[in-house]
C-alpha cells in the first residue's frame, strides 16, 4: 500500500513582518515618537509660540527634573518592584538642601563672615555651604531609599505597601521641618545654587545636560554590564 505524498509546505512569507512592523517600529519606543512628532505638531498649528526658542528651553527645563526620577525608577521597575516615595523624597530631600543652606549662611556661622559693611554675608570659602546642603539632600535621600530597602529586602515587605507608607511619612516630615512654609535657596552661595539648577550652557538647560549625561550613564550600566 503506497502512502500518498503530502503537499510541500513554503515558509516564504511565515513570520515575515508588515512593513510597519520593521525597524524603529518593531517596539513600541517606534510608536510613542510617533505620537511625539504628531503632539508637536499639533501643538505648532495651536500655538505660534510653541517652537519658540524660550518656550523650547522652558519645555526642556521643566520635563527634565521629572525625566531624571524617571531614569531612576526605571530600574526599580524594571526588577519587578515599584516605589510610590520618589516625588515626595525629592521634595523632602530639597527642602533640606535649601534649609541646610540657609541655616549655614546665618550671621554668625563658621562658614560666613560679614563684610566690612556690616550687613553682606560673605562666604569663607566659596562654594562649601552650596556643596555641604547638596551631601545634605543626597544623604537624606539615600537614608530613605535605604530604609525602604531594608524593609523590603530584609523583612519581606511588599514594595508597594512599604513605600506607600513612606511617601506619607517623609511628606509629613516635610511639612514638620518647614513648618509648613516654603523654604527657598538663600545666601552667599545661591546664586551658584541657581547656576546649576537654573542656568544654562550655549542655551542648553543645565537640567536638560543632566538628564543626557545620566541617561548616557543608564544605557551603559543596561546593555554593557
Amino acid at each position: 500500500m503506497s502512502v500518498p505524498m503530502e503537499t510541500p509546505i513554503s515558509f516564504t512569507n511565515v513570520g515575515r513582518s508588515k512593513w510597519w512592523q520593521r525597524g524603529i517600529f518593531a517596539s513600541q519606543t517606534g510608536y510613542v515618537l510617533l505620537a511625539l512628532v504628531v503632539l508637536m505638531i499639533v501643538m505648532h498649528f495651536a500655538s505660534p509660540y510653541f517652537f519658540t526658542e524660550g518656550n523650547m528651553q522652558n519645555v526642556a527645563k521643566n520635563f527634565s527634573f521629572i525625566a531624571i526620577a524617571t531614569l531612576g525608577i526605571t530600574f526599580v521597575i524594571i526588577t519587578g518592584g515599584i516605589d510610590l516615595s520618589v516625588g515626595s523624597m525629592m521634595c523632602f530631600s530639597a527642602m533640606i538642601t535649601s534649609m541646610v543652606m540657609v541655616e549655614l549662611s546665618a550671621p554668625g556661622s563658621p562658614f560666613v563672615h560679614m563684610a566690612a559693611d556690616g550687613k553682606t554675608v560673605v562666604a569663607n570659602v566659596p562654594g562649601l555651604i552650596l556643596l555641604i546642603s547638596i551631601l545634605a539632600g543626597l544623604f537624606t535621600a539615600f537614608v530613605v531609599g535605604l530604609v525602604n530597602g531594608f524593609c523590603i529586602a530584609m523583612l519581606g515587605l511588599s514594595p508597594f505597601v512599604t513605600t506607600l507608607g513612606m511617601l506619607s511619612i517623609v511628606r509629613g516630615l516635610a511639612y514638620v521641618v518647614s513648618n509648613g512654609r516654603g523654604s527657598f535657596p538663600g545666601g552667599p552661595d545661591a546664586e551658584y545654587f541657581y547656576a546649576l539648577t537654573s542656568g544654562d550652557v550655549l542655551g542648553v538647560p543645565a537640567p536638560f545636560i543632566y538628564l543626557l549625561i545620566l541617561a548616557a550613564v543608564m544605557a551603559v550600566v543596561l546593555h554593557h554590564t
